[in-house]
């Protein structure tokens, strides 16, 4: 992931972002890509509610698809180039967009809807 900067050098907005598809290969010949989100709770002993909570975690907008994660939770983001598990503690908060193939990650300074 590529920090996002914006301002003096070194000082970053609060946001990263990857592109799945990349590389001359894509630019000469085209591409498509898979992305899956996967979320769960951390720990072993997750209740009903934070089930509950996690199915309201993602939704589909116009030409993108949002997840605002609040922990404790394990988000799992994975494509064809690889996969990664990401734990959210109690308290933490991000979002995490994919725009096209795109996938942009927010931490509280640049959060939407913070």
């Amino acid at each position: 992931m590529v920090p996002i900067e914006k301002g003096r050098q070194g000082q970053t907005t609060g946001e990263w972002r990857v592109n799945t598809l990349a590389g001359l290969k894509t630019v000469l010949f085209g591409g498509s890509t898979l992305i899956s989100f996967g979320m769960q709770p951390a720990g072993e002993s997750a209740t009903v509610e934070d089930y509950a909570r996690l199915q309201k975690a993602c939704e589909q907008q116009k030409k993108n698809f949002l997840c605002r994660i609040e922990g404790p939770m394990i988000l799992t983001v994975s494509t064809g180039k690889g996969k990664a598990e990401i734990e959210a503690l109690p308290g933490e908060r991000a979002e995490v967009e994919m725009k096209g193939t795109t996938i942009l990650c927010r931490d509280p300074r640049a959060m939407k809807n913070a």
